[in-house]
């Protein structure tokens, strides 16, 4: 998520408000090779971008609940376009824009000329879980997760598509009745947010529905599902492993249904797994060939990334895959 303002004058800052995300933290214990554990808090990161650079001019921290950044400032009135865009998924922490602080004008923001869309839905991978290190046994920090530049985000950039991404660390298709994740892919898609307004709740009517995404206004030229990885590692953890595999059939039959259903079938569908696990590949593919029978959808393909290494430069933290 992100804001992006035209301004024109020599300073520019803008106040935001966060509710800081927590995470058990094992630190070692008081004895050799034992471990404790702490609950330690949260913070998001956001990179500025200035103009048309692909690159963020700087990243800062949002470390307080209440706290105002610096944007821009000079010596004399210059004009620019000022884009914010959060480096760290929405389910570390909210955070959201209060007001801006300006001496100048801010003008009506005009975006580049018309660009294909393509929309990744999918997990860590997606999100760039702790693509900022190296070291599988490395822990996840929020410092080192940069959703700018996992894979989606260069791909959009790469094809010169603007780029959206709905995308969960620990997400998997459909709820397991083992997961400790209160959601499914299924189950946040149709809104705008409802992680937030489940960690928000006075900001919505308990008597009303969560805010439904715009999908009218929203229509991709492409899908990109890269969804698998964890629904794998729960049906590892199933009593009944072809029970939770056929599980798993039904929730990504339902899941290309509900794309359709909101998208209509302008998009091309391209359902990928990896490069973590692939242990639910060749269902995914056997899922698709099944309802492009059923319905004659014919705008759909499956697609394997390359396995990554699970040591060097390859391996971020938790054995997810770095930048590199």
């Amino acid at each position: 998520s992100g804001f992006a303002v035209t301004f024109q004058g020599t300073f520019l800052a803008a106040r935001f408000r966060v509710i800081p995300g927590t995470v058990m933290r094992r630190i070692p214990g008081e004895t050799p090779q034992s471990f404790a554990t702490r609950e330690e808090k949260e913070w998001p990161w956001l990179g500025l971008f200035m103009d048309d650079d692909p690159m963020p001019a700087k990243r800062f921290l949002l470390d307080q609940e209440d706290t105002s950044v610096v944007l821009f400032e000079s010596d004399e009135p210059e004009l620019h376009t000022i884009k914010v865009i959060r480096l760290t998924e929405c389910a570390r922490a909210v955070s959201g824009l209060v007001s801006f602080i300006a001496e100048g004008d801010l003008l009506k923001y005009k975006s580049s000329e018309k660009r294909k869309k393509i929309e990744f839905v999918g997990d860590s991978i997606t999100c760039g879980f702790g693509n900022e290190t190296y070291g599988g046994e490395r822990d996840f920090y929020t410092s080192e997760e940069n959703g700018w530049m996992a894979c989606g985000a260069i791909a959009a950039r790469k094809l010169q598509m603007e780029g959206d991404y709905i995308c969960v660390s620990g997400i998997t298709v459909g709820r397991f009745p083992q997961a400790l994740m209160p959601y499914g892919m299924i189950e946040l898609y149709p809104y705008t947010d409802r992680l937030t307004q489940d960690r928000v709740p006075e900001s919505m009517d308990r008597e009303t529905s969560y805010e439904c995404w715009d999908f009218k206004g929203h229509v991709p030229d492409y899908i990109v599902i890269n969804l698998g990885t964890n629904d794998g590692t729960m049906v590892g953890r199933s009593e009944d492993i072809l029970a939770a595999e056929r599980m798993f059939d039904t929730y990504y039959y339902k899941f290309l249904s509900m794309l359709r259903q909101y998208n209509g079938s302008k998009p091309q569908i391209i359902c990928a797994l990896g490069c973590i696990d692939y242990y639910l590949y060749d269902r995914i593919t056997a899922v698709v060939q099944r309802f492009m029978q059923d319905t004659g959808d014919q705008k759909i393909c499956c697609f394997k990334y390359t396995k990554m290494l699970m040591s060097g430069q390859d391996a971020g933290a938790c054995y997810h895959p770095s930048i590199d």
